[in-house]
């Protein structure tokens, strides 16, 4: 849901510029990729601090039980890219939404 407020706000604030954009021209794909890379890069930095403090934190969790378990590399891959896709989802529906908002809508509104 964090994620999700975050992407529709930072859509809302760019509003104008989008619009902007695409009286000059710009593609709608070209908007998408405009909007979601800030948050993408984002999920990314998130991901690379989670990862070492869930594995001291997994470590420790997994010392007090008989059958042991190792953490490998493959769950955090794994959980990367779900969460890198569901916050493409998320985020690329919202520059979606925002890219194919008729211009002089969003130009008109001073």
């Amino acid at each position: 849901m964090g994620l999700l407020s975050l992407a529709a706000f930072a859509t809302r604030q760019r509003q104008k510029e989008v619009g902007v954009r695409k009286v000059m021209g710009a593609s709608v794909s070209r908007i998408v990729i405009l909007l979601s890379s800030n948050l993408a890069r984002l999920v990314v930095i998130a991901f690379i601090i989670a990862c070492p403090l869930f594995y001291d934190a997994g470590q420790q969790f997994l010392e007090d039980f008989a059958y042991k378990i190792n953490l490998s590399v493959d769950i955090f891959v794994v959980t990367g890219v779900v969460a890198f896709m569901i916050a493409g989802i998320s985020v690329g529906f919202q520059a979606l939404k925002a890219a194919m908002v008729n211009p002089t809508a969003s130009l008109r509104n001073d």
